[in-house]
């Protein structure tokens, strides 16, 4: 697991994010891990996350928080705290 910034501001909060293999290609060299603890600032959305990471915005994506699964609609809208378990996997494809 490895450590990465979101935010460098004193005093930010912490998140895990696990990256589903599908996505390391795609996102930004810096957040290259399966795993890692992010530095985030408070108020923070699912939706900044997404685009700091580099994903399209158009992207397709499974986004489950704390164990639940989040509706895009609610990307922009749902706010991480500290502690927040936030995983970004692609869609699954049924053959």
């Amino acid at each position: 697991m490895s450590d990465a910034h979101l935010d460098s501001e004193e005093g930010s909060l912490q998140i895990t994010l696990s990256l589903g293999s599908g996505l390391l290609s795609k996102v930004d060299e810096s957040y290259r891990d399966t795993s890692q603890t992010l530095a985030i600032s408070e108020g923070i959305t699912i939706d900044s996350v997404l685009n700091r990471l580099g994903l399209p915005s158009n992207m397709a994506v499974l986004v489950i928080l704390n164990d639940a699964l989040v509706q895009p609609s609610q990307f922009a809208l749902q706010a991480l705290t500290n502690g927040d378990r936030l995983s970004v996997m692609p869609p699954i494809h049924a053959g």
